[in-house]
């Protein structure tokens, strides 16, 4: 459920993001597509990061630090940063993703049975695109009432909310509890409890 609600935000970010970089800053299509690429190239450091720690990494936390940094890093457009710092901004959150997605992904193929991954796949897509559609359309919105760079502050402001309240509610903890478990599988020591 958080990360339909995550996926909220990041609807925002999608669209604010090309509003600010193209028509704020004035971005040609070669620097667009160049912060695009820098945002390409800190996922891909990240998940070679990631799978060097992926072992003893408590996915738990990985994932919902993950999320807590993106939004802290997308609420840096409050400053208005330049294309520069559109593109360090772009580079640590690609990276940050990284300890989102491997440890998620992971975990959705160890605790979803083989006979149900497929359905399980059709109800997390059809919510993280619910969850988007409603992003993008309420960006514009939020965009002519406080400007792109505002609308991708606050959007980051909210990510990171939704990572701190997630890891405050119970599913986080059994979702922990299970990690742990498997981890201690995987070494071959005795689980306890």
């Amino acid at each position: 459920m958080s990360f339909g609600v995550v996926v909220l935000g990041i609807g925002f970010f999608n669209v604010l993001y090309v509003d600010y970089t193209r028509n704020v800053l004035g971005a040609t299509p070669g620097q667009f597509g160049l912060l695009e690429s820098l945002w390409a190239a800190g996922t891909i450091l990240g998940v070679a990061v990631v799978g060097q720690v992926a072992a003893t990494l408590p996915k738990g936390k990985a994932i919902f630090g993950s999320i807590g940094v993106v939004g802290l890093l997308m609420s840096a457009f409050f400053v208005r940063p330049g294309l520069l710092g559109v593109g360090v901004i772009g580079t640590l959150a690609g990276f940050s993703t990284a300890f989102l997605n491997v440890p998620a992904n992971t975990l959705f193929v160890l605790l979803t049975p083989v006979e149900k991954r497929g359905r399980v796949t059709g109800v997390v897509n059809s919510l993280v695109n619910v969850s988007s559609l409603v992003g993008l359309a309420g960006s514009g919105a939020v965009a002519a009432a406080a400007g792109s760079a505002a609308g991708l502050g606050l959007a980051g402001l909210f990510v990171a909310a939704v990572a701190v309240v997630s890891a405050l509610l119970p599913g986080f903890r059994e979702l922990e509890a299970v990690d742990r478990r498997l981890r201690e599988e995987a070494r071959g020591t005795p689980v306890q409890g």
